[in-house]
């Protein structure tokens, strides 16, 4: 986890005591360490969560004569890689931290250059006492948070909003951002839910001089890797995928506390823990959370993933009296608006594990990318019922309308009614509301073509 902060005045010295206060904000990111650095008007503060170099890693830290100092939350999957390309350079170290290889190949290669390299999670600040810059980076994605305010005096950064005054009550709700809220569920960067406050986009680095020059660069796009074209067979991308798979979860396993992973059952988090399985000499600890409301609980899918995989499962059920019990401190830990339900059990799952183990692993995006949703089956269903004989076909729509309302069918009832309807559909209604985005082939070309919806 770790927590970043600092202030860069451009008037007046920073202050330690409010330098600490900031930082002290953010205690549960990192509640196994905390200092500060303070050269005059540029001020940097750290919390630990120790993961990798227990003894030596402690931050901020100084390298090149105390030139360079940085603040770094996250982890470069990549270090002991980049490390042996600097020691070949002639660089030294004096630490086992993927920090200081950050800092040391900006000394090598500069900032951009050093950023391209870097393959992990992060967000860090960086002072060059020599060029007299600070650079501000968040990573490709923006896996790691960082948020900052600046006004024609100081820049502050952090890692939480709530570090940025005990009472956030001062700042005006950003009506902008209330809005993408209502539409998406959820803020996207630069926006906050406040006025004056700021995410740094995924990808992009800021430098800021001491003479109130603030540059934001930005180092990676997505949309670049998919122009890059591969002629690959199916058989040689089967391949290919296995092995990037296995390759990112084996530099995410690297760490010198207890590990586990949370297992849901659905296709991310099963991938990634039959893939840790693998690679373990022991058995891995796996963590699900389950509901007392059947029509919600998919525990006996992560039970039979982790007898499958040999793990030491652990799992609780949540009950609704469980969720009153911790909302406000869930409220309190997202700092601003967030529709996900998914936060409710992943509060829960994550206590559970942190009961056992220091660092898990989770998943995301499986689903979407390799079809593990129900939905991406609505058109092979459709299709299958349309091949029905219609006399069956009405024996069953009639069934269902006179089937009682029971808790234990509902969800089956609801997506037979589903299918249903849509088979009355015209062929590109049904491509617009079952909404399969797995499936690319000719004809749903020529049908997304033609554009405009005919009324079902």
């Amino acid at each position: 986890m770790c927590a970043i902060s600092g202030i860069i005045n451009f008037h007046k010295p920073v202050l330690k005591e409010e330098l600490q206060a900031i930082s002290n904000r953010m205690y549960l990111r990192g509640p196994d360490e905390s200092n500060v650095f303070i050269d005059n008007n540029i001020g940097l503060a750290h919390r630990r969560l120790s993961v990798i170099d227990l003894e030596t890693g402690q931050q901020p830290m100084k390298i090149c004569d105390d030139t360079i100092i940085i603040v770094f939350n996250g982890e470069i999957y990549n270090f002991r890689e980049l490390k042996a390309q600097l020691l070949k350079k002639g660089f030294t170290f004096k630490t086992q931290s993927d920090t200081e290889v950050v800092a040391v190949a900006y000394k090598a290669y500069g900032i951009d250059k050093c950023l391209q390299l870097l393959e992990g999670m992060f967000a860090f600040a960086l002072y060059d006492k020599q060029k007299n810059l600070v650079y501000i980076a968040r990573d490709r994605f923006g896996e790691k948070p960082l948020y900052y305010a600046r006004n024609s005096d100081s820049f502050i950064f952090a890692s939480e909003l709530k570090a940025f005054a005990p009472n956030l009550s001062k700042y005006a709700i950003d009506k902008k951002a209330l809005n993408y809220f209502l539409a998406l569920s959820y803020i996207p960067a630069p926006y906050t839910i406040y006025e004056g406050i700021s995410k740094l986009c995924p990808g992009t680095y800021i430098t800021i001089s001491r003479d109130k020059n603030i540059e934001f660069t930005p180092f990676y796009q997505l949309s670049s890797v998919f122009t890059q074209q591969t002629e690959l067979s199916f058989e040689t991308a089967k391949k290919e995928l296995y092995s990037r798979l296995t390759e990112s979860v084996k530099k995410r396993m690297v760490a010198d506390v207890p590990m586990g992973a949370f297992l849901s059952g659905g296709i991310d988090s099963s991938i990634i823990c039959s893939i840790m399985s693998k690679l373990s000499d022991t058995p891995i600890n796996t963590f699900s959370i389950g509901f007392k409301e059947k029509d919600y609980d998919e525990s006996y899918r992560a039970r039979i993933v982790a007898k499958a995989i040999g793990a030491n499962h652990t799992e609780y059920i949540l009950d609704y009296k469980d969720v009153l019990n911790v909302l406000d401190d869930i409220i309190l830990y997202y700092d601003e608006p967030f529709g996900d339900s998914s936060a409710i059990p992943s509060y829960y799952v994550a206590k559970l594990a942190r009961e056992k183990v220091k660092v898990v692993l989770t998943g995301d995006c499986a689903d979407e990318l390799f079809g593990g949703y129900e939905k991406y089956l609505g058109q092979y269903y459709v299709e299958r019922y349309r091949r029905t004989p219609s006399v069956l076909r009405v024996l069953f729509e009639k069934t269902i309308e006179v089937i009682p309302q029971h808790s234990r069918i509902n969800v089956f009832l609801r997506k037979a009614k589903k299918v249903i309807r849509n088979t009355k559909c015209t062929e590109f209604d049904l491509y617009y509301n079952l909404m399969c985005l797995g499936f690319e082939d000719e004809s749903r070309k020529k049908i997304a073509s033609r554009g405009g919806l005919s009324g079902c």
